[in-house]
């Protein structure tokens, strides 16, 4: 069974679990700030569901998204950001509910303090992240000494790569994206393994090649905002790792893929944007072509565990 959601454009849509009716992620356009999911959202008639037995997939009259809740044959839920789709390859969003527990949300938010407080090593600025060395070459020129430089705020965003983290966090890494992540494409969806990497089955054996210090959990204060852009790889994975309480703001924008290529990279100016607010621990998986940003934190403490990476045969010894 198919749920859509016949609302007005500007309403947008929340995604909401098949069997127990709870809400699994906010889901909403980027014009309309929304602090929480209302209470009883499915009594008012705006937010009435569109039963849709027609179609294998239905987009709702009056928006340009929808979304197909998990089945009895399926456990993750698929967010359509067009009538233009294809599951992962364009304009589909996967998100696989409690795909890391509460403790090994912890686990990481915890390495990633403790590394935090232990000094500046193994922490990336975004602006460093970005433009490498230009940042401290700027601040040698100026004649700002090494210390000074430690202790300046680059930026309200930093990215602490996994493998600075110990031990325990690169183990629970390697787990998250072996175990769970490429086991779930070739459970789950054996045909995108198929297209991505020439096989659907033993993807842990082939290379990973992961974007630029990744594995990480991204790290906002008040402030903190990853501007919009395309990761460029197979799949890339954002984790939630924080209590939806602990800040405000936040959640990534998504805009619609063109389908003509020649225009894609006009995606973010072309196409309608959206905002993720996902549930803690909840695995949002997206292929590397769609256009998307993380949202301003107003307040609080975000972490966030992101991973972009493509797979490749091992080297030949």
């Amino acid at each position: 069974m198919i749920f859509g959601m016949n609302v007005p454009r500007r309403l947008g849509l929340f995604v909401v679990g098949a069997a127990s009716g709870q809400v699994a992620a906010r889901y909403e356009p980027a014009s309309r700030k929304v602090s929480g999911p209302p209470a009883g959202m499915f009594s008012r008639k705006s937010f009435q569901p569109v039963l849709c037995h027609e179609a294998p997939l239905c987009i709702s009259a009056g928006s340009s998204a929808c979304i197909v809740p998990p089945s009895e044959n399926k456990s993750y839920h698929e967010v359509l950001l067009s009538a233009s789709s294809e599951i992962f390859m364009q304009n589909s969003i996967i998100l696989i509910p409690n795909l890391i527990s509460t403790v090994e949300c912890k686990q990481l938010m915890e390495a990633a303090e403790c590394r935090v407080k232990a000094g500046p090593d193994g922490r990336v600025y975004h602006g460093q992240d970005v433009l490498q060395s230009f940042w401290g070459a700027g601040l040698r020129l100026l004649g700002i000494a090494k210390a000074d430089q430690d202790n300046l705020q680059v930026d309200p965003l930093e990215r602490l790569p996994v493998k600075y983290l110990g031990a325990e966090a690169e183990r629970l890494s390697k787990a998250i994206l072996e175990e769970r992540v490429l086991a779930f494409f070739e459970k789950e969806l054996p045909e995108v393994a198929e297209q991505l990497f020439g096989r659907s089955s033993g993807l842990a054996e082939l290379q990973p090649s992961f974007s630029n210090n990744e594995p990480a959990v991204n790290r906002y204060v008040a402030g903190g905002e990853f501007p919009a852009h395309k990761d460029g790889y197979a799949i890339s994975i954002l984790i939630l790792l924080s209590e939806t309480g602990a800040f405000a703001g936040g959640g990534t924008s998504f805009w619609q893929q063109s389908r003509f290529s020649s225009l894609q990279r006009l995606d973010r100016h072309l196409g309608e944007e959206f905002v993720l607010h996902p549930h803690r621990g909840m695995g949002v998986l997206f292929n590397g072509k769609l256009s998307h940003a993380g949202r301003r934190t107003e307040s609080g403490l975000r972490h966030v565990f992101v991973a972009s990476f493509s797979l490749s045969p091992p080297p030949k010894i």
